[in-house]
């Protein structure tokens, strides 16, 4: 499994960088205010808001390549539409180490991997 595959979203990019970088970057902005959601909805028990942010969760994350997060908002999602709360406790903290792990590759992504070292002398 994997934090960010960018050959996959790249694929679901029609192979064009400049849009996955675009895509990446919301991704960046957007993904921590989903994931504020999720746990929110946990957090008021809200059995169907929970399933309904975790599953637009679970499509970013597969059109992404984020194949550990994808996984783990799948599995909260069936939970929490079986009503199954408490389980879900477990899955979103799962999810939410997921998410970080996500952010952490994208950021590192997107970013570079930044200028040369200068010599030491």
């Amino acid at each position: 499994m994997s934090a960010f595959e960018r050959s996959i979203a790249l694929h679901h990019t029609g192979d064009d960088a400049d849009i996955l970088d675009q895509i990446l970057r919301m991704f960046l902005e957007q993904g921590p205010e989903r994931m504020a959601l999720v746990e929110s909805a946990l957090a008021q028990g809200a059995a169907k808001e929970l399933e309904r942010e975790s599953h637009g969760l679970k499509g970013a994350a597969a059109t992404l390549g984020m194949e550990d997060l994808r996984q783990a908002s799948y599995a909260v999602e069936r939970l929490a539409a079986e009503g199954r709360l408490e389980e879900a406790l477990g899955g979103v903290a799962r999810m939410r180490a997921a998410m970080e792990a996500a952010l952490a590759a994208v950021r590192a992504d997107v970013d570079g991997p930044g200028p040369p070292a200068a010599p030491a002398g």
